[in-house]
């Protein structure tokens, strides 16, 4: 084939590559991040590397954010949510509404949802009257432009660790009464805290679905756009915090816990605030927003790094990204011990915790597969300034099913129960293999599901993932420790487009890199 034909048919998958990814990127995930670029010691490009790194699918940005990062987010197919409005009401409300639809007309191709005065029911400077009318006409001023953009009325709403607050519910239903229901798409909710405060989560949903219905308004769609728990100075175990101590463990299990939780509480979307820690916010470098973030800030305790939290969010985005979120199923929640089955691409995916001070063994049942793989939800570290290597960072264990189920032990580590789909022929002596080698896919084209075989000469970590053109990961078909010998695993492309996709499998010691053609 000559160079020419090759750069074309590249450039043709390609471009359906990018269209998948801007047509079909998870725009339902549940995997979003508040304010990404508040640190402003940080570059632009580089904070979207680690949005890109962690899986995060939509950012809610400042209006002011949107002029340097709209595109470049655009680009990497992460998705806008972004702010239009202030707490005040316009003394011109015919130019407020031409300025209004000026700014949605600019970043139309960029933002998905526009929030309307962010936390209303604490912010807002007006009579309530006064709010119903402003927020109607922001909103048809933005569907005006953009018929498709979707609306947020946004509420502090929430008594930590109790249920909705009684402010948040009265505003909502003083906004309903006036007719405010059918200009909004989205209600959207924030939950801050201590790590173990999720469980009050349904009841929150629960109380404003209530006023909804109170006022014959169908229910919206429910978002959290500030979400989070902190973690704390070690050193600063006696008091100087204004909240409890949490560690970078307990902080990241409760970032796990949250968004089950939430997710099985009827939370379509949730954003972590944020990615690197605010520097003093308020100015004080012991506020709680100074220390929610994902990475350390060396400017509040001269620390920099990817906290546990990092490394378990990337985790559950690896390991739950495409699952059905409507269909969540509740396996148990008793005697301290939370265990939950996912479904994706038609294969069962449990997450089990356990919230009890001892370790605790529980089963698995229903299993169809001979083994399963169990992987902590949080790197086996106390901090993430310990992690070198992503890929051995979380204790996994290949378990043995017997009579369709599994035993495992939970400790401090929410824990991610993987049907195993590796088959294996194992040899011994002469008849191991004597070198690495990657086969091609069969069959190739193929639509759906595809063989991708590989041997190995003796027992080694072994990753196998999926790439677009674009060198973003469409999955991990396999991520654990291999004896030597022939493995095969099916890759099923039933949510991709047709198009040239690559396959790496990856060693300490060995790599090579395949292409393969969904064709549909």
């Amino acid at each position: 084939m000559t160079s020419k034909i090759l750069f074309v048919l590249l450039l043709w998958a390609a471009c359906i590559g990018q269209g998948l990814a801007q047509g079909g990127s998870y725009a339902d995930s549940p995997f979003a991040l508040q304010a990404p670029f508040e640190n402003k010691n940080l570059s632009v490009n580089k904070e979207i590397n680690f949005l890109k790194d962690v899986g995060i699918k939509q950012v809610r940005l400042l209006p002011t954010e949107l002029k340097e990062c709209a595109s470049l987010l655009s680009e990497n197919n992460i998705q806008i949510t972004a702010g239009i409005a202030q707490p005040v009401f316009p003394n011109d409300m015919e130019k407020y509404k031409n300025e209004v639809k000026e700014i949605v007309k600019k970043y139309k191709n960029y933002v998905k949802a526009w929030l309307i005065v962010n936390e209303a029911d604490l912010m807002w400077k007006n009579t309530l009257e006064k709010y119903a009318e402003y927020f109607i006409a922001t909103s048809h001023a933005i569907k005006t432009e953009d018929p498709d953009a979707k609306t947020i009325l946004c509420l502090a709403g929430t008594k930590e660790g109790e249920g909705a607050s009684q402010r948040g519910l009265s505003f909502l239903d003083f906004a309903l009464k006036n007719g405010v229901g059918q200009y909004f798409d989205i209600l959207d909710i924030h939950v801050q805290g201590d790590a173990g405060n999720y469980k009050f989560l349904d009841n929150v949903v629960s109380e404003y679905g209530e006023i909804f219905i109170k006022n014959g308004v169908n229910e919206k769609s429910i978002w959290i756009t500030e979400f989070g728990t902190y973690d704390g100075d070690p050193d600063d175990k006696v008091g100087r915090l204004p909240f409890p101590y949490q560690s970078e463990l307990v902080q990241a299990g409760g970032l796990i816990k949250k968004y089950i939780y939430g997710l099985l509480s009827g939370v379509d979307k949730m954003f972590w605030t944020t990615m690197t820690e605010w520097d003093h916010y308020n100015g004080n470098s012991l506020d709680y927003f100074s220390n929610v973030g994902l990475i350390n800030n060396a400017g509040n305790d001269g620390q920099s790094h990817k906290k546990l939290a990092y490394y378990a969010y990337k985790k559950m985005v690896e390991v739950l990204e495409g699952s059905d979120w409507k269909n969540i199923a509740t396996v148990q929640e008793q005697n301290g011990i939370y265990i939950y089955k996912f479904t994706k691409q038609g294969t069962p995916i449990w997450v089990a915790w356990n919230d009890s001070s001892v370790t605790r063994t529980i089963t698995i049942s229903g299993i169809t597969s001979n083994r399963v793989r169990a992987t902590e939800a949080v790197p086996k570290y106390e901090s993430g300034k310990e992690v070198a290597d992503y890929t051995t960072a979380f204790q996994t264990d290949t378990l043995v099913v017997t009579n369709g189920a599994a035993a495992l032990t939970l400790g401090q580590r929410p824990v991610f129960i993987e049907p195993l789909t590796v088959t294996s022929v194992e040899y011994e002596g002469e008849n191991i293999p004597k070198e690495f080698l990657l086969y091609q896919n069969y069959p190739n084209p193929f639509n759906p599901t595809t063989t991708i075989s590989f041997s190995i000469p003796h027992a080694e970590h072994v990753i196998l993932k999926v790439y677009d053109l674009l060198g973003r990961e469409i999955g991990t078909l396999v991520n654990e420790e291999l004896n030597p010998g022939e493995h095969s695993v099916v890759f099923n492309a039933t949510e991709l487009a047709s198009g040239v996709y690559f396959y790496r499998l990856t060693t300490p010691t060995f790599s090579q890199t395949k292409s393969l053609m969904v064709l549909k």
